[in-house]
């Protein structure tokens, strides 16, 4: 339930809400996702380091993985249980909301802020920024199906509950119709900051990332973009690890799989895409990147962790 009021003047618009999504609410729609695309290969890192695989976070679960979450679960053979669409997610990273704002057990206030200023829309400001709170514990049936305890702590003494802080702000300016130019020439930046605080501590993410947008040609723009993102404090994750996985009343499978973990980290990444604009229905992007983090666990015992990638994708839309 989102209620609020709204003013809007031309393009832009501002709006004040009240969010309140119920502790057993089930949207497959609005909560489903894909799993970290990176997780096959944290499984190899951590089976390296440690000895231990975690089947639960093999790429398998993946909503588009051949066995995943759309193509046996969803559609073709009938809606899941609540249970299957929660996909692990990265604290550090996604905390707050991180099946969106249908996100379960979720009470709040907030608000929504769309600007577009100068010719042609050029300088737009977006942003939000809630404060919210679990309307009441992770609970999950017991072991012996006589009743419920929470899924984090199951023999703690108390109920913990989280508060969330999330503030997000992303200004950008479009030069292109500005010096008259016939392709955009966009700089942008966004800031994000997550805390979320409870018995088991607090827990702060902020990410910076800054990129510009420039057309070489009319069937060819280059994007580059950067990234800065630090996350520092104590949480919970499953099997010592920075993920969780919001749970649903029915579905203890997480029960005793979660411990406690500190970060006090960076991680920095770089980006390149080629664009290309075959027709109006169809794109070409050749992209890649290279990313870098300090955050235990992922960083391992060499204390630093390096990836690259790229791919080539074609879009067709229809």
């Amino acid at each position: 339930m989102m209620g609020g009021v709204s003013l809007k003047w031309a393009d832009s618009s501002i709006s004040l809400n009240y969010l309140n999504v119920g502790p057993y609410f089930y949207s497959p729609m609005a909560q489903a996702r894909q799993t970290l695309p990176a997780l096959t290969l944290i499984d190899g890192i951590f089976a390296a380091q440690t000895g231990q695989v975690w089947p639960a976070l093999t790429s398998a679960d993946g909503i588009f993985e051949p066995s995943g979450f759309l193509r046996s679960r969803y559609i073709f053979n009938g809606v899941p249980r609540a249970s299957a669409i929660y996909e692990y997610y990265d604290r550090t990273k996604d905390n707050t909301f991180p099946y969106g704002l249908a996100t379960p057990n979720r009470e709040g206030f907030g608000g929504e802020l769309d600007l577009k200023f100068l010719e042609k829309n050029a300088l737009k400001i977006l942003g939000s920024a809630y404060y919210a709170w679990e309307i009441t514990g992770n609970l999950v049936e017991n072991g012996l199906g006589t009743g419920f305890v929470p899924v984090e702590n199951p023999l703690g003494p108390t109920m913990l509950t989280r508060k969330f802080l999330y503030v997000n702000f992303g200004p950008s300016l479009d030069f292109g119709p500005l010096a008259g130019l016939p392709g955009p020439l966009e700089v942008g930046v966004n800031v994000r900051f997550e805390n979320s605080d409870s018995g088991f501590g607090s827990l702060t993410g902020l990410s910076l990332v800054a990129g510009v947008t420039v057309e070489i040609l009319p069937v060819w723009r280059v994007s580059l973009s950067g990234s800065l993102g630090q996350a520092q404090g104590t949480e919970v994750g499953l099997a010592g690890t920075l993920l969780a996985r919001y749970p649903y009343l029915y579905d203890n499978t997480d029960m005793g799989q979660y411990a406690s973990f500190t970060v006090d980290g960076q991680n920095q990444s770089l980006g390149f895409s080629n664009i290309f604009p075959v027709n109006k229905n169809s794109t070409l992007y050749l992209q890649g990147g290279i990313s870098r983090t300090e955050l235990t666990p992922w960083a391992g015992p060499q204390g630093e962790l390096h990836n690259v990638f790229g791919e080539l994708l074609y879009e067709i839309h229809f």
